[in-house]
């Protein structure tokens, strides 16, 4: 599974339960870690432990909100990265093109002979 963390010596005993990804799952649906020992009859520290240093939030998230919605969740968090750059980047010019617009107006009620107090705009 993506962002697991794991047991590096291999002697953590959630890593090595036999039921390990229903013992997650229990945990991040919001159980108690000592109802969790308990029923899956593993060591109550052994248990927070693996809970606390092995299983990443990314992991709890994707057994609390499944597979397909993690993945549609990393595709728009990838999508967000990309146009955030060009969002911002349009956002900061965003002044100076109302400014230029202004001034193209202004010259071209000139132009025609109006005044800027009688344009179309001004009439709306």
């Amino acid at each position: 599974m993506a962002g697991r963390k794991g047991s590096l010596t291999g002697r953590c005993q959630g890593c090595n339960h036999p039921e390990r990804v229903r013992i997650e799952r229990f945990l991040a649906t919001g159980a108690a870690i000592k109802g969790a020992a308990r029923k899956f009859a593993i060591d109550y520290h052994a248990l927070r432990r693996h809970w606390r240093n092995h299983v990443s939030a990314e992991a709890r998230a994707t057994y609390i909100a499944g597979p397909a919605a993690a993945t549609r969740l990393q595709r728009r968090v990838a999508l967000h990265r990309r146009l955030g750059g060009f969002l911002l980047r349009r956002l900061a010019a965003a002044p100076a093109v109302v400014f230029e617009d202004r001034l193209a107006r202004h010259r071209l009620d000139q132009e025609i002979g109006q005044r800027p107090d009688q344009s179309v705009d001004s009439i709306r």
